[in-house]
């Protein structure tokens, strides 16, 4: 036995001496030129090219520029700039990055142009060339990228703004096409342009953009006075994520003449969901005093570019006068693309305070999300559903109030991960119970609590959550987060004020609730994860004797409120009670905890 020891911990020493080795090989020669390649993504020398065919978009074109700056120890040094001779890069002043240290690492930017920096970049306002539309495409070489053992660093660029393509589908009845021409299409981009600080004055306003225009045949067009049906407007943008304030916000605006009449029509979206690296392609209905979005589709802008035969990765059902007979599983699969369902206008038609057709149309997309693998569903730009709940109400056939299970509640487990609910939504009792890969959940502004936490029990049970729903009108925890799995350690909410059951949960190790003034019988379990609970509200409503649930080798602090210390008797290592309601004959034994402190006063210590 001593001898296949002393042997194993020679070959162990021997694979470790080369493994050592090996990094050594790894590391590039010092004093030496470092070598260029540029990708988008994981595509050698993919090309920016926004319009062009598959072909155009792999390749990079002739005297493109790039900047590479060099960060030692993270602190930014040297930028040079980089040309694509066709085949590969040269420095543009003849004098090339040298590796000089193993702790330098690379970032990069493209276009050089507009003022750009690697940490801000403007949009072009006028993009209807060819030219002026590639020096829209920011993109950036992000995280430590270090050159290998040949002195070849490769740089991987990702995309930072949005492509739109509007397409004018079609007139209405009441339009002429030969005589009706679109003499003026902008699009609104959300933002000025790209900055690493969202709060940058020079990049968050919206902004103008004259489109890149094509004709019916794909044919370029610099005047912006004969627009028809088939012709497509294509302008980047910098995408910026709405927020639960934003009000609905112009898109488009474009002018028709009609005869001798000049209209200047607009288009708004409403909290739309913009993300860097993608294609929206709408295509729009031009009326004489509306215009309308006739369909919306959304690529990920890939190495493949843009669809041109129209095929698409997300497209956008609108249920708008749909009943439940509509809404088949047939059509929600034809919809529902890469596991990613959106849905778009009005369920039912408020017909009966229940709007009955509404919910029954809803069940079908509720069922389908249920049984099928759909990871992501976005209904945000909805309206008419106000429950998720698995007891909703609707009106049968003869007026009788019946309930329905109108939550995405598995069976057994969920693929889900990501849910948009529109705003309308104020119940969702066990919505999401078991849905054990949720990540995150948006739309939630408007739930109500209901009844000791009725509209909220068991809705996020057993999820894996990577943020807590923003819902302000939620006060009370009452099984809200029942064997719930938060990826992250610190709990903290200023909404909820009264705490029936907040137990069962994994991962946490602090607890804020700053605003709770009403604890009830076990509703805070103290497991051997939490390391700090704080309640720091100045005075308490109601509080029961046994408000902490302890369990076995539990071992926290336990931070009050400093007016607290007055309630407190203890003899300051093995007894501590506290009376935390005027008027009330309750007391609280905090004898569990490892020490209890009041403001910035430690009133009690067992340790």
């Amino acid at each position: 036995m001593k001898m296949k020891s002393f042997i194993f911990a020679i070959i162990t020493m021997a694979l470790f001496l080369m493994a050592a080795c090996a990094a050594d090989n790894d590391k590039p020669t010092a004093n030496q030129t470092i070598k260029i390649n540029a990708t988008i993504g994981s595509n050698l020398q993919t090309r920016t090219t926004p319009l062009g065919t598959l072909e155009e978009q792999a390749k990079f074109v002739q005297e493109d520029i790039i900047e590479v700056i060099k960060y030692n120890w993270q602190a930014a040094g040297t930028s040079i700039q980089y040309q694509f001779n066709g085949t590969s890069w040269e420095s543009i002043n003849g004098s090339g990055h040298i590796h000089s240290s193993d702790a330098e690492y690379f970032r990069a930017f493209y276009p050089v142009a507009n003022g750009n920096t690697y940490d801000k970049a403007l949009l072009p306002t006028d993009q209807n060339t060819e030219e002026s539309i590639r020096n829209a495409d920011f993109m950036r070489a992000e995280g430590n990228n270090y050159a290998d053992e040949s002195n070849t660093l490769s740089l991987s660029f990702n995309r930072k703004m949005a492509l739109v393509r509007i397409k004018i589908a079609g007139y209405g009845n009441e339009l002429d096409p030969v005589t009706d021409k679109i003499t003026d299409l902008t699009v609104y981009s959300p933002a000025a342009g790209f900055s690493s600080d969202p709060d940058n004055a020079g990049t968050n306003q919206p902004v103008a953009i004259k489109p890149y225009i094509e004709d019916a045949s794909g044919q370029h067009q610099t005047s912006t006075g004969n627009g028809n049906i088939g012709y497509r407007y294509s302008a980047l943008i910098s995408p910026v994520a709405p927020q639960p304030s934003d009000a609905p916000s112009k898109f488009i605006e474009l002018t028709l003449q009609h005869g001798t009449e000049a209209k200047t029509m607009s288009v708004m979206l409403d909290k739309y969901p913009w993300g860097e690296g993608y294609i929206y392609e709408f295509e729009l209905i031009i009326g004489n005093d509306a215009v309308k979005i006739a369909k919306t589709t959304v690529n990920e802008w890939k190495s493949s570019g843009i669809q041109h035969d129209g095929n698409a990765h997300e497209a956008v059902l609108d249920v708008t006068g749909m009943t439940a007979n509509d809404v088949t599983d047939n059509l929600l699969k034809e919809y529902c693309i890469d596991s990613r369902l959106i849905l778009k206008g009005a369920f039912g038609t408020n017909s009966d305070k229940y709007n009955s057709d509404g919910v029954l149309a809803f069940a079908k997309v509720a069922r389908f999300v249920r049984t099928n693998p759909v990871k992501y569903i976005d209904f945000s730009q909805t309206t008419g559903i106000s429950s998720l709940s698995k007891k909703a109400t609707y009106l049968d056939s003869e007026g009788n109030e019946q309930t329905i299970n109108l939550t995405f509640m598995p069976g057994i487990s969920s693929p889900l991960e990501e849910v948009h609910l529109p705003t309308t939504v104020t119940n969702i009792y066990w919505a999401f119970y078991n849905c054990e890969n949720l990540k995150k959940v948006t739309g939630t502004e408007q739930i109500e609590p209901g009844t000791n936490g009725s509209n909220i029990e068991g809705a996020f049970s057993n999820c894996d959550l990577d943020e807590i729903p923003n819902m302000p009108k939620v006060n009370i925890l009452n099984g809200l987060f029942y064997g719930t799995k938060f990826n992250f350690t610190t709990f903290e909410s200023n909404y909820f004020t009264e705490i029936i059951d907040f137990s069962q949960h994994y991962n946490l190790t602090i607890i804020k609730l700053p605003n709770a003034t009403t604890l009830h019988n076990q509703c805070l379990e103290i497991s051997r994860g939490i390391q700090e609970l704080h309640l720091t509200a100045k005075a308490f409503k109601e509080v029961d004797n046994e408000p902490f649930s302890f369990l076995r080798n539990a071992a926290a602090i336990l931070y009050l409120n400093a007016s607290q210390e007055s309630r407190i008797t203890t003899d300051g290592t093995t007894s501590c009670i506290w009376k935390p309601v005027d008027n009330s004959a309750t007391t609280v034994d905090l004898a569990n905890f490892t020490k209890v402190i009041c403001g910035d006063k430690v009133v009690y210590n067992r340790e």
